[in-house]
């Protein structure tokens, strides 16, 4: 018994290891640890990495991050989804008067995929409300696009 507490104990630490390795390669990965950041307002981060609350869904990873940036920051941040999007697989971006404001990115891996999913909208003045989406599994890219133009941003 005692042996077997250990190794669940040493796969709970190694699984989440695994399971972030993919956002990791990602430039657009820094966005989803910046809670207290200056500039950055009303931040919120999700993550689900358990295997109930994803199964409907077929996926193995999610994080979602919310947050409301002023146009300086989301010009840095479009610059790092942009150049994640140079290496994506599949893609789904929209843009508005010159500016990204929607982008679903698809990266296939060996057995699954990774979806990097973005949204912005005009929020107070200067600012703007940013959604990005990142999961691992088998998610059709063509089944994001709905669900990020209803997704609400503050």
């Amino acid at each position: 018994m005692k042996k077997l507490l250990v190794f669940l104990l040493a796969v709970s630490f190694i699984v989440p290891t695994f399971a972030q390795s993919g956002l990791e390669t990602l430039k657009s990965s820094q966005w989803f640890n910046k809670k207290g950041e200056a500039g950055l307002q009303n931040y919120s981060l999700s993550e689900v990495s358990s295997a109930k609350a994803i199964a409907d869904y077929h996926l193995t990873y999610y994080r979602c991050a919310k947050m409301s940036a002023p146009v300086e920051t989301l010009k840095a941040m479009v610059a790092d989804i942009e150049q994640d999007a140079q290496g994506a697989d599949r893609r789904d971006i929209h843009r508005t008067e010159g500016m990204l404001d929607f982008a679903i990115l698809g990266f296939d891996a060996k057995d699954s995929c990774r979806l990097l999913c973005f949204q912005c909208r005009p929020a107070e003045k200067g600012r703007m409300s940013v959604v990005l989406l990142y999961m691992e599994g088998n998610v059709p890219l063509d089944s994001m696009s709905p669900y990020m133009k209803l997704e609400k941003v503050y």
